[in-house]
């Protein structure tokens, strides 16, 4: 195809706003055919560029092969733009993304799984919570403490969705805990 040599080529300019507009390009091909263009725009050197790639891949609905590949990028040493553009799709896809994440907090890799429970964690998905529990036994003590941050948050939100139920979010000035303002910090509560 054309434009996947275009792409391909426009990905490698040292211009930025070409980079950019090589993604934008990108929207015109399948996910099958995009997808490997797609992962290295999400490790530009540019912000806008890897933006730009999450935004399309998120749009473009990734099935479960995708996913994988997405997770599989969070095992990148050197690109902190490419992990963080992992992390984002992977929350912006949410309740899609958690069956592949589960999967992966065995990983042999103790930085994915630090991730994928960070992942999980943000995502809030109750179905998580055992993997999580699980996870706080993790050899490696880093995947271990987000374990337990994580499902402390996830405890957290559900009591404050249980005493704020969405009728009353919005209340104020009442004495009644279940008819008090809705915490701004718990607008992270899904």
């Amino acid at each position: 195809m054309a434009v996947l040599t275009t792409v391909n080529a426009d990905l490698q300019s040292s211009d930025e706003e070409t980079r950019r507009r090589a993604v934008l390009d990108l929207a015109t091909v399948s996910l099958d055919d995009a997808r490997e263009l797609l992962f290295v725009a999400m490790g530009d050197g540019s912000w806008r560029v890897r933006k730009e790639a999450v935004s399309l891949l998120l749009g473009m609905c990734p099935d479960k092969g995708t996913i994988e590949g997405i997770i599989g990028l969070l095992a990148s040493v050197d690109n902190a733009g490419l992990r963080n553009s992992a992390v984002e799709v992977l929350e912006g896809l949410a309740g899609r993304a958690v069956p592949a994440l589960l999967a992966h907090l065995k990983d042999d890799d103790r930085d994915v799984r630090k991730f994928v429970v960070d992942i999980l964690g943000t995502i809030g998905d109750r179905s998580s919570i055992p993997a999580l529990i699980d996870a706080l036994d993790d050899p490696d003590p880093n995947v271990s403490a987000a374990a337990a941050e994580n499902l402390a948050r996830s405890v957290i939100c559900a009591l404050l969705r249980r005493c704020w139920p969405p009728s009353a979010r919005t209340m104020s000035g009442s004495a009644t805990l279940s008819s008090a303002p809705w915490p701004a910090s718990a607008n992270r509560c899904r």
